[in-house]
């Protein structure tokens, strides 16, 4: 990297990543080495703990401070919009900076560097391609990694608990007969009781198109998206979640369909019809109150 002329080097960056390779190191160095001062500026992304962004600012600003005790380490926040992010850039650098230093910022390939419109200078941080760091891929072999060490259950542990109580979304679907007399239930492997159709709502899925794949592919009814009724969201007390703080939220769709073939599939071992007069005979705990809802309102 060519020597740049100015008394401040900024490097922006996220390094989540378990340690500083030497790659990093050699990076960081030449900076610090042609400014009198060097600051670093961590991405800090509005959600915690995800497999992009599992450390937080914390951990990282005490890892590199480590290494570079003189540095002065700071996160700049992800924002919707690059020109806001610019400004922030500007702002934070301006307040750490005296007013006669000269500033250049560094990024590294794939960084914030094209979309930069700020007022400072700025640099692109270069590595051989022999020598790329994917912290990315280096999360991925981490994930794939397991270690018999205290340190690394700690790890663990210190991580799962920053997730913190979730909102886990489940879609469940109540197919009636065409005189509402008659509605479809399942019971799984282990179940004693019967729920109506449900399962977790998976990334990248609506509510709507996942309520008719898992319909068809627990019973084999094909149902039409466009024909499910929304009937609003509900607490469900899953018991696999009984000793959690996080909340399951079953989003309640009901429709219609004449009487067709059935065959239980996936998680269900048995799939039958029931008289709504008779659904509390049959209903499982944790859709009770899905039951109360359909026996008593008019749907």
């Amino acid at each position: 990297m060519d020597k740049i002329s100015a008394d401040c080097g900024v490097i922006i960056g996220r390094f989540q990543i378990d340690e500083l390779t030497p790659a990093h190191i050699e990076l960081i160095d030449t900076v610090k080495n042609n400014h009198s001062s060097l600051v670093i500026l961590l991405g800090l992304s509005p959600l915690e703990c995800t497999p992009k962004n599992p450390l937080d600012y914390r951990i990282r600003k005490v890892f590199l401070q480590e290494k570079y005790p003189d540095a002065e380490i700071l996160y700049i926040n992800d924002m919707q919009y690059d020109d806001d992010w610019c400004r922030q850039v500007d702002k934070i650098v301006q307040s750490v900076s005296r007013k006669f230093q000269t500033v250049c910022l560094y990024g590294g390939r794939d960084s914030f560097l094209p979309f930069y419109t700020g007022k400072f200078q700025i640099a692109e941080l270069t590595l051989k391609e022999s020598e790329f760091i994917s912290a990315t891929s280096r999360r991925k072999h981490i994930r794939n990694s397991i270690e018999n060490h205290h340190e690394f259950r700690k790890g663990i542990i210190y991580g799962t608990a920053g997730i913190g109580a979730r909102s886990v979304p489940a879609s469940i679907i109540a197919i009636f007969d065409n005189t509402y007399n008659k509605v479809l239930m399942g019971k799984g492997f282990n179940d004693r009781h019967y729920s109506f159709i449900t399962d977790y709502l998976p990334p990248n899925k609506t509510f709507e198109v996942f309520s008719t794949e898992i319909v068809y592919e627990q019973t084999g009814v094909k149902l039409d998206p466009n024909k499910l009724k929304c009937q609003g969201s509900f607490l469900i007390p899953d018991w696999r979640y009984r000793s959690e703080d996080d909340t399951v939220i079953g989003m309640l769709y009901t429709t219609t369909i004449n009487f067709g073939k059935l065959q239980a599939n996936g998680d269900l071992i048995k799939v039958k019809w029931v008289d709504i007069e008779n659904v509390f005979d049959f209903v499982s705990e944790q859709h009770y109150s899905i039951a109360e809802y359909l026996f008593y309102h008019d749907l």
